[in-house]
């Protein structure tokens, strides 16, 4: 029972990235310049595509650390390929 707990959590944990990806773009598009789409203009223009692509850069690698381990993901593919499925 312990280990499907500690699987459950790594699952879960493995997604979690993209709830600060919604609310952090969320929170720039609030802010930011009126020109891209009605922003408060807090956050000028230039600023603003700065912090999105530091945004993009620090949930990609917080997507990568969480997720399947290589070793998993080839045996996923040898499993596919023994049963006959295709992509």
């Amino acid at each position: 029972m312990g280990l499907q707990k500690i699987n459950g959590l790594r699952k879960t944990l493995t997604k979690a990235w993209i709830f600060p990806y919604f609310i952090g773009h969320w929170v720039l598009s609030w802010f930011g310049p009126k020109v891209l789409g009605g922003g408060a203009g807090d956050i000028p223009f230039y600023l603003s595509m700065l912090l999105v692509a530091i945004l993009a850069i620090i949930r990609m690698i917080w997507a990568l650390k969480v997720t399947v381990p290589d070793g998993q993901v080839t045996d996923y593919f040898s499993a596919m390929d023994r049963d006959g499925i295709e992509l």
